[in-house]
């Protein structure tokens, strides 16, 4: 006898909320691939979503929750951006590609946390990240 319940599709609303939690789990990863390579489009794929979802469209609701993980993606990116700059510093003394390299897979590794985290549906800060928004 089959389970009547594996029967009823999804309502349209469940099926919005996957979706917009996959696209938050690849703005995770996908903006700190991005980031030594195209730095301004890893900063505006996040301040994007962010901004879109934080702002009410027609009737539709607020998810605070992707707005959260958007925040801290965006948020992370910023402080990646800000670090940068302390990194081209110290590549006058030639350390700074070195510490480029450790933070940026600290950033991944940070970011595929943050995309469990999603999946998972909790919240995620990432470490050692100024919250500018």
């Amino acid at each position: 006898m089959q389970d009547i319940a594996s029967e009823v599709p999804a309502s349209s609303g469940d099926s919005t909320k996957v979706k917009q939690r996959d696209l938050g789990a690849v703005v995770h990863i996908v903006s700190a691939l991005l980031m030594p390579f195209r730095l301004g489009i890893a900063i505006l794929i996040p301040a994007f979503l962010y901004f879109y979802h934080n702002r009410e469209y027609g009737g539709d609701q607020r998810d605070e929750f992707m707005i959260g993980h958007f925040r801290e993606a965006l948020n992370a990116n910023v402080t990646f951006l800000l670090a940068a700059v302390i990194h081209a510093i110290l590549t006058l003394v030639l350390v700074g590609f070195l510490t480029a390299i450790v933070h940026w897979i600290a950033l991944l590794s940070w970011s595929f946390s943050a995309q469990s985290a999603l999946k998972s549906e909790r919240p995620y800060r990432y470490p050692l990240t100024l919250r500018i928004f």
